[in-house]
């Protein structure tokens, strides 16, 4: 069965400590609106500051909020064009291929 990941890519001017920030943020909204333990027990993202990149898993319900909260908090949090996202379709457990 596929899985679904978020693939976020930022402009070099934007600060990765911003993003990590708002990532941050995103997952506390998550955990209102599922709880703490629901979050910590299904959250899972990965940075990528060489690339520039940070991918959220979202193969629940958990992972999903945080990635349109993310891209929410970004899209109003940034400049226009300041990023990039992409749904990516993985085969398996996205968690094996976002830790490799």
């Amino acid at each position: 069965m596929n899985q679904v990941i978020y693939r976020y890519r930022f402009r070099p001017q934007i600060s990765f400590r911003c993003v990590e920030r708002w990532l941050s943020l995103a997952i506390v909204a998550a955990a209102g609106l599922h709880g703490e333990a629901a979050v910590e027990m299904d959250a899972c993202y990965s940075f990528d500051k060489k690339r520039r990149a940070c991918v959220v898993d979202a193969h629940g319900g958990v992972g999903r909020d945080i990635a349109r909260i993310l891209t929410s908090f970004l899209r109003h949090g940034l400049k226009a064009n300041a990023f990039d996202v992409e749904a990516i379709d993985l085969p398996g457990d996205p968690a094996q291929e976002i830790s490799a």
